[in-house]
């Protein structure tokens, strides 16, 4: 009973806001949908109160962007606030991995050369990367070593100075990009294990199946880039949790995408990496097989949400990772319909 009472008065909170989370059939219906009737379809949302501070004839994707992310950070503290303390402490680094999205995001951008303008239309700020934060990086930084260099008194420019010179080395920014993610989901990792012990395990099961798909997306792009064995073993997460040491060694000595697929089969992730497979076979495409990737990981979450109980705080973390899917999809949308994009290539960019 006492293990009840502990989370009873998060799940009320939790549960009441999920009832009314946006459904693939909601997304489906939205890319058919002009802004107008998008704006209409939204005033009888969660997002009613977002709609409602931006008038119809300025309902300009930016505009609509701000004011998504937020909701989404309203919604966050709402959660945190009522939290016990450890599970407080694992969901400020998880607002940390949605920083991190944002800092690669940048590091892309200065390699291609895109302007202040352009990259943030890509850029979703939160925590202490706003928006403010994100838009003088931008301007004060005329290639990666710069923005490392402006980053030296957060958490993150002693960790991309590690990937730096790997990275002038290759051109490539995925020295850069893993060496994020080995600080964030370590923190993450170490996190989850440190929640009371009922718990323990359903937060290693969101971490640790999201480490392990990070894993596998690494191996894949290392094949497609031609990164060498050597290489690719530095990049890799150190954390293993269905997937086996043995079974990613068998994938980074791989010849090719197609055998390193098949070397990382292992019973929990066949279904999954079938279709990895097929998708690959017929796309030749790495983006697309990373969104399979991607659904894989939101479906994971939501069968979580579906336990038996609802007392877990598996609830609490898969609940922001799904609501963070749910802005972006929304962006995704928004930004399509203003840039007259088609219906199908605005639902390949949907997170469902």
């Amino acid at each position: 009973m006492i293990r009840l009472w502990k989370y009873a008065y998060i799940s009320p909170k939790i549960h009441g806001i999920m009832s009314f989370m946006l459904t693939e059939d909601d997304f489906n219906a939205l890319v058919k949908k002009s802004l107008d009737e998008i704006y209409s379809f939204l005033e009888h949302t969660p997002y009613r109160e977002v709609i409602s501070a931006v008038p119809l004839e300025r309902f300009e994707s930016i505009a609509f962007e701000r004011l998504l992310v937020e909701h989404f950070l309203k919604t966050y503290e709402y959660i945190k606030e009522d939290s016990p303390k450890d599970v407080r402490m694992l969901l400020d680094v998880m607002l940390k991995k949605f920083e991190v999205e944002n800092l690669k995001t940048i590091l892309r951008a200065k390699i291609a050369g895109l302007s202040v303008e352009e990259t943030m239309s890509y850029i979703v700020p939160v925590g202490e990367l706003d928006e403010e934060f994100c838009k003088s990086l931008l301007e004060r930084s005329e290639s990666v070593k710069d923005v490392v260099k402006l980053l030296v008194k957060t958490d993150y420019g002693p960790i991309l100075e590690k990937g730096l010179e790997d990275f002038e080395e290759t051109g490539l920014p995925i020295s850069l990009e893993t060496a994020l993610d080995q600080y964030i989901f370590g923190l993450l990792w170490k996190g989850a294990g440190e929640i009371n012990r009922a718990d323990r395990e359903i937060a290693k099961r969101v971490v640790g199946t999201e480490i392990d798909v990070i894993n596998m997306k690494l191996i894949l792009r290392s094949k497609t880039l031609d990164i060498k064995a050597d290489q690719t073993r530095k990049l890799i997460l150190s954390i293993f949790f269905q997937l086996t040491e043995e079974s990613v060694k068998r994938g980074i000595e791989a010849e090719d995408v197609e055998d390193a697929v098949k070397a990382l089969m292992v019973k929990p992730y066949r279904n999954l990496l079938s279709t990895v497979l097929a998708e690959y076979e017929a796309s030749k495409s790495l983006s697309a097989v990373e969104q399979v990737f991607d659904k894989f990981l939101l479906k994971n979450i939501r069968d979580i949400l579906k336990y038996p109980s609802p007392f877990h705080v598996g609830v609490v973390l898969g609940f922001l990772n799904v609501k963070w899917a749910e802005v972006k999809n929304l962006r995704a949308i928004i930004k399509g319909k203003e840039d007259n994009m088609p219906e199908e290539v605005i639902k390949k960019k949907l997170l469902i």
